[in-house]
């Protein structure tokens, strides 16, 4: 079972089973986020979307590059990368190979 104090306490094999659960749209998924909901502080969540070619992986390496200058302080960060394009096609992949069968 996933605890909370494992996410807490850094453990990255937990952080990544969470994901996991956010992922599969798990129903433990929102009962695990609203118990870490309340160790967040004041954390904040930056979205980043555009057009190929833009340039939204440069500046996810510079807000990278600021956020590991805060190391050793009390500053902490998450950086989670979600591209919907190759979601959408793995989506029609499992799709089309259930149909397969």
């Amino acid at each position: 079972m996933l605890d909370i104090k494992d996410i807490l306490a850094g453990n990255q094999n937990a952080g990544a089973r969470m994901i996991r659960l956010v992922e599969d749209r798990d129903p433990l998924a929102h009962t695990l986020l609203k118990a870490l909901y309340p160790h967040a502080g004041h954390a904040f969540i930056i979205g980043i979307t555009g057009s190929p070619g833009v340039g939204k992986s440069s500046l996810i390496d510079g807000l990278i590059t600021e956020f590991r200058r805060l190391e050793g302080t009390h500053h902490r960060y998450w950086l989670e990368s979600v591209q919907p394009v190759k979601i959408f096609c793995l989506h029609l992949k499992k799709h089309s190979e259930k149909e397969a069968h």
